[in-house]
């Protein structure tokens, strides 16, 4: 049975929307298949695979890999629109956003959810139980505003 319930589907696409504005490139999904922790007790996984989707074009094709490979496998969706369908530092065609991976269940809900632009992700993956949380901005005053205290 998938993570991402597919009666969340419009909910998917809205947070899918407000990550990637209205910048046009390439999405990523990424699935991590059999996860462990190596020595440093990192977690990683013993293959990977990534998916590139033309964006917006494919934005339903985006949603359809999150929902079908959450079930068995940990996914991960690259929160920057690439301008070529290379995923590489420096590529970015969107606009700047932030996004934290918040352990220990330490994210004060309350204040994410009071905050303009904030949008708060349950955990998607297997591994961990990580909920994310996601700003879209365009300036650092912004971002350090919206991230005190969180």
């Amino acid at each position: 049975m998938p993570i991402l319930d597919p009666s969340q589907a419009d909910d998917i696409a809205d947070y899918l929307t407000a990550v990637t504005g209205a910048a046009q490139g390439y999405v990523y999904v990424g699935v991590g298949i059999n996860p462990f922790r190596n020595a440093k007790d990192k977690i990683r996984f013993r293959a990977w695979q990534e998916f590139p989707f033309q964006w917006p074009d494919q934005a339903d094709e985006v949603l359809a890999a999150l929902l079908e490979f959450s079930g068995e496998h940990d996914c991960y969706l690259c929160p920057n629109v690439m301008a070529t369908a290379e995923r590489a530092k420096g590529n970015s065609a969107g606009a700047m956003e932030i996004h934290a991976d918040v352990d220990g269940g330490l994210l004060n809900l309350p204040l994410v959810r009071s905050l303009p632009g904030a949008a708060p992700w349950p955990a998607a993956h297997r591994a961990t139980d990580t909920p994310m949380c996601c700003w879209t901005g365009r300036s650092n005053t912004t971002t350090t505003t919206n991230c005190a205290g969180v």
